[in-house]
């Protein structure tokens, strides 16, 4: 059946995402939901810079990277300080909206392709050039993307799609022909489960000819194996999945509810520095982000 030859290709990092995303079209128009493809299309093709709201995992955090020199010395390549910006002008400097198709982002995400830079034009050289001391002045600057933040929204993108297919095939009973397949997903909200699936808890999206749906996700408080398994879907590692059990069952057995000042707490802390020190497959924004989601929602926090 097609919903189970694209969760297996989902369930496969190293399968084609593309195909998965093709495949999923096809499904898509035989259950009669051929407006959801505007996802999909999206990611196939790029997402436009007008118009279109961009998903939040498609916007990661960027480090300010410039050669300087003053009459002495240079730095190639040195971080420089932006705290003399506005938080606007640093919003702008230090999160990258990431257009892209998928394909052109896998390509990015090869290790062998290195560091991602996003050039910054001269006119910026000036301004940046005010945060530093000793007489030196920026040539030319550019931001910087780690590789491993440009792969999360791969992972990303193939969890989400797989937490909704999961979830529909779960409600499809024994379907097993295209006619009943269509039949049983006739009987519930597949655009519902397709939205929060997507695009999360609480979002106000544009999908189906530009009409504007309000996301309200379920959470998984207190149930640690639907945690553990949107943790895998992240792609985080299962030696962390071990830790942030031993960790609610300390906060469990001590007579505390596990929370974030806990033993559950200081395993995310400690997942934090892990991810900022290059050590997972997922950056930094995705632990923030989507690890902190979840882990909110099996806590019960009110934005879990």
């Amino acid at each position: 059946m097609l919903i189970d030859e694209i969760i297996t290709l989902l369930g496969d990092t190293k399968s084609s995402l593309t195909e998965a995303l093709l495949k999923t079209k096809i499904l898509l128009h035989q259950i009669d939901h051929k407006e959801l493809t505007e996802w999909v299309n999206r990611e196939l093709n790029g997402y436009p810079e007008e118009g279109v709201g961009l998903p939040e995992y498609r916007i990661l955090h960027t480090r300010v990277l410039a050669n300087v020199s003053n009459p002495a010395l240079r730095y190639q390549a040195h971080p420089i300080p932006l705290g003399h910006l506005r938080p606007d002008q640093r919003e702008q400097l230090e999160r990258s909206k990431t257009y892209d198709s998928l394909p052109v982002i896998e390509e990015l995400s090869n290790p062998k392709s290195g560091e991602i830079q996003r050039p910054l034009p001269m006119e910026l050289n000036g301004l940046l050039s005010k945060g530093l001391g000793n007489g030196y002045k920026v040539e030319q600057a550019w931001c910087e993307i780690n590789v491993p933040e440009m792969r999360g929204i791969l992972v990303q993108v193939r969890s989400r799609l797989l937490d909704f297919l999961l979830e529909l095939k779960g409600s499809l009973g024994d379907a097993n022909t295209e006619a009943e397949v269509k039949q049983q997903a006739a009987k519930v909200d597949a655009t519902s489960m397709f939205n929060n699936a997507v695009f999360g808890a609480n979002t106000t999206i544009v999908l189906g000819h530009h009409v504007n749906q309000n996301v309200h996700n379920a959470t998984v408080q207190g149930d640690f194996g639907k945690l553990s398994t949107a943790l895998r879907g992240l792609g985080l590692p299962e030696d962390e999945i071990v830790s942030l059990k031993a960790a609610v069952d300390a906060d469990t057995a001590s007579g505390d509810k596990p929370s974030l000042e806990g033993e559950t707490g200081r395993w995310y802390k400690k997942l934090l520095a892990r991810a900022a020190k290059g050590g997972l497959q997922i950056g930094v924004d995705i632990v923030k982000a989507e690890v902190r989601k979840k882990l909110g929602g099996f806590l019960g926090l009110p934005d879990g």
